[in-house]
């Protein structure tokens, strides 16, 4: 159904957050949304099997040259993730951090960095930040205050 709007449900290169929690178990549903350059995005959260939380991210862009994968990525545990998607036009970075992470520092291989706030839903602390297309990232550190 998402196909037949034009939405690309992306879902990419995922890693550890140092110090994520996945304990806590989250409804399905919309946890974020919001436009970026007049192309509605949505972050959604999903419960996986055992302590797993899932997310997986919507962009209403009509993306022609890459297909990133439609299934959500899960953390549990302990474990965080973040994924990362770097096309041009559109690149932004999303995912669960620590619950106790007040902010987060995002590195680029280049040297910048970038700070975004994550916000806690249901126990599960997400985050969305939009960053330089073509830009690599290379660590997402929380900030605990």
């Amino acid at each position: 159904m998402l196909a037949s709007l034009g939405i690309a449900v992306l879902a990419v290169a995922a890693a550890a957050v140092v110090g994520a929690s996945g304990a806590n178990r989250v409804a399905s549903g919309t946890v974020a949304s919001g436009s970026w350059n007049g192309h509605a995005w949505k972050l959604e959260a999903f419960s996986g099997t055992g302590d797993q939380n899932c997310y997986r991210i919507s962009v209403d862009f009509p993306f022609t040259r890459y297909a990133p994968p439609h299934m959500p990525n899960c953390a549990g545990g302990s474990r965080g993730a973040w994924n990362a998607f770097t096309a041009c036009p559109l690149a932004f970075v999303y995912g669960i951090a620590a619950t106790s992470a007040t902010s987060l520092t995002i590195t680029l291989q280049d040297g910048r960095t970038f700070t975004t706030t994550p916000f806690l839903k249901s126990g599960v602390n997400y985050f969305v930040k939009r960053i330089q297309c073509g830009s690599r990232v290379v660590t997402i550190n929380p900030v605990v205050r």
